[in-house]
């Protein structure tokens, strides 16, 4: 998936009923110029989104999920200056699972409304020192 691309998501309505729908992944603020800034805002960080400007206004109002069949994280590699890509799934072949993520609405005379939307990422820290093994009681 790359900045730009429609992307699935799960959001509440405002007579409280989930839909799925279609937005751009790469979250434009409802105050921007211009769609580029977009390009930019394609994962919104856990530890400081309430307070960043771009994200602020999404966070309160617009919360969505985002149905994934597995991400990439980088790896280092001893030895090499590349990081290594790692697909992380989830074992089952037609498994799904979903961030959390945030979207907003911009409208522009000239284009047509967009929706863009940006995962919540936490640290690396963050995400090994919450996540605990899976033991039988999960499966």
């Amino acid at each position: 998936m790359t900045p730009r691309v429609e992307v699935a998501i799960v959001a509440e309505t405002a007579e409280h009923t989930r839909v799925l729908d279609r937005v751009r992944w790469g979250l434009v603020p409802s105050w921007a110029k211009d769609l580029k800034i977009g390009d930019r805002q394609i994962n919104a960080r856990a530890e400081t989104i309430a307070g960043k400007p771009a994200y602020r206004r999404a966070f309160n109002k617009r919360r969505c999920l985002i149905p994934a069949d597995g991400f990439y994280e980088w790896q280092v590699v001893a030895g090499r200056k590349a990081k290594q890509p790692v697909f992380i799934h989830p074992t089952e072949a037609d498994g799904l699972f979903a961030f959390a993520g945030v979207y907003e609405v911009w409208r522009d005379r000239p284009i047509p409304t967009r929706r863009g939307c940006a995962p919540v990422r936490s640290s690396p820290r963050a995400r090994t020192t919450r996540w605990r093994p899976c033991t039988t009681a999960c499966q």
